[in-house]
């Protein structure tokens, strides 16, 4: 990916750029990572609308498969720092 690299241009590349390519690769690891760290910042600091936008797109599925595994989830964080109604919206989420 060149030029600047905005949220919306990695759901963009997400959602309809998933090759086989070892760069594709590399590009998607990299981008799932990254979404996977916005997703639990949003969580501490009561970011629902932007949760919201990412699990309305297929990149929902794949960040939430990176980190469903995880000992600490991004609800436990939203439910931490005091934010239940996202914390509710994202056990929601992750349980469909």
């Amino acid at each position: 990916m060149t030029g600047q690299c905005t949220v919306a241009n990695i759901i963009f590349y997400l959602h309809f750029f998933q090759g086989s390519s070892s760069l594709n690769k590399s590009i998607c690891a990299w981008s799932v990572k990254l979404l996977q760290l916005l997703v639990y910042k949003a969580a501490e600091i009561d970011g629902q609308e932007f949760i919201q936008v990412i699990f309305s797109t297929s990149a929902g599925k794949v960040v939430f498969d990176s980190y469903r595994n995880n000992a600490t989830l991004p609800e436990d964080i939203a439910r931490v720092n005091g934010h239940f109604t996202l914390a509710d919206y994202l056990q929601d989420v992750n349980n469909r």
